[in-house]
C-alpha cells in the first residue's frame, strides 16, 4: 500500500488557498449589548401597533382589546422554552415583536396585534437590522445563521433582507417565516455575499390585514445569530486583476478599466443588487476595457473572468 504524505497533502491545499476551516465573521446572541437597530422606518416600517423588543421575558397574561366598541380580553400565551443549543437557554435575551397592548398591560414575551379593521388597526410592518455592516472580503460560502419562532398565519410572518449598500436598497432573502412554534435553526447562503467589502442583514414582521382578532402567538422572535464563511477566496487569482485601474465610480453610464496586461479573453457579467445578470461583454486580446453601463441608477456588481483569473468590483450608476 503506498503511504500518502499528509504534510505535503496540505502544502497543497494551502498553496491553491483552500480552506476547511469555518471561519465566524459575526455572532449576536443579545446577552452582553446589541448589535441590532430596533424599530427602523426601513421598507415604510412603523411602531404603532407591534415592535421589536430584546429581553428575557417568556410569561403570558390576558390583555383587553377594544373591537368596534366591545371589549374582549385576549390571552397571550407563554413564549416557547429555548433548546439547549441557544446560548443561556433556555430563557435567554432574544428579539422579538411584542404587541403595544400586550406592553401596556405589563406582557413583554413574544406577541402581536394582528390588522384588523374593527379593532383600528391597520397593516403594517416592523424592521430590524444590523446597527453597521460586516464584511465578506475574502470569503466565500457566506451563511446566514439564526434562530427562530413564529407561530403567525398567512397574514403575520417573518422575513430576512440584506443590503450591499449600507440599507440603501433592501434585497428580500426569505419569506414567510411562519407556523412554527418550536424554537428553529435556519442557515440561508447566497452567492451574492462572498467577497463583499460591506453586507448588512435585516429582519422584517409583516403584519396584512385579517379578519380575526385572536392572533397566534409566538410572534416573529430571533436569537443566536451568525454569519459564517466555509471557504476563503484564493488570493493568488485576484493579485494582477486588484492592481488594475477601474474609473469613474459613481458612474453616470461610461465604465474604464485598465488591467495590468493584455488578456487573450476578458469576459464580464453585470448583475443588479438582486443577482440578476443584466449585461454580459466580451473583449479579447485586451488591456484597456471601454463600454456603457446601460441601466437605471443604482447599485452593481461587474464580475470579471481574464483568462484564468477572476475579481469583481462595485460600481453606482448616478
Amino acid at each position: 500500500m503506498k503511504k500518502v504524505n499528509f504534510g505535503f497533502v496540505v502544502l497543497l491545499l494551502t498553496n491553491f488557498g483552500i480552506s476547511q476551516a469555518q471561519t465566524t465573521l459575526f455572532t449576536e446572541t443579545f446577552e452582553s449589548g446589541n448589535s441590532f437597530t430596533l424599530n427602523s422606518s426601513d421598507l415604510n416600517a412603523s411602531t404603532t401597533h407591534n415592535i421589536w423588543k430584546i429581553n428575557n421575558s417568556y410569561t403570558g397574561g390576558t390583555v383587553s382589546v377594544t373591537c368596534s366598541g366591545m371589549t374582549q380580553t385576549l390571552t397571550v400565551t407563554d413564549t416557547t422554552a429555548q433548546p439547549s443549543g441557544i446560548t443561556s437557554g433556555p430563557s435567554s435575551n432574544y428579539m422579538h415583536i411584542t404587541a403595544q397592548d400586550a406592553i401596556t398591560a405589563g406582557i413583554n414575551c413574544s406577541s402581536y396585534a394582528p390588522a384588523v379593521s374593527l379593532c383600528g388597526i391597520n397593516s403594517g410592518s416592523n424592521f430590524s437590522m444590523m446597527t453597521n455592516s460586516i464584511s465578506t472580503t475574502g470569503h466565500s460560502d457566506i451563511k446566514f445563521n439564526f434562530w427562530w419562532i413564529c407561530a403567525g398565519s398567512s397574514d403575520a410572518f417573518g422575513e430576512v433582507y440584506y443590503s450591499l449598500d449600507n440599507g440603501t436598497n433592501w434585497v428580500l432573502k426569505q419569506t414567510n417565516l411562519f407556523n412554527t412554534t418550536s424554537w428553529t435553526q435556519a442557515s440561508l447562503t447566497d452567492t451574492a455575499w462572498d467577497n463583499q467589502s460591506n453586507i448588512i442583514f435585516a429582519f422584517r414582521f409583516v403584519n396584512n390585514t385579517t379578519t380575526s382578532t385572536a392572533s397566534d402567538v409566538p410572534a416573529f422572535s430571533i436569537d443566536e445569530i451568525s454569519v459564517t464563511a466555509d471557504n476563503t477566496m484564493s488570493s493568488p487569482s485576484n493579485k494582477s486583476l486588484i492592481s488594475s485601474i477601474f474609473y469613474p465610480n459613481p458612474t453616470k453610464d461610461d465604465i474604464n478599466i485598465i488591467l495590468n496586461k493584455t488578456y487573450k479573453v476578458v469576459a464580464i457579467q453585470i448583475s443588479d443588487i438582486s443577482g440578476k445578470i443584466i449585461d454580459v461583454k466580451e473583449f479579447k486580446n485586451s488591456r484597456n476595457l471601454n463600454f456603457k453601463l446601460n441601466a437605471s441608477p443604482g447599485l452593481y456588481f461587474l464580475n470579471i473572468e481574464a483568462d484564468t483569473e477572476k475579481h469583481n468590483f462595485k460600481i453606482v450608476k448616478k
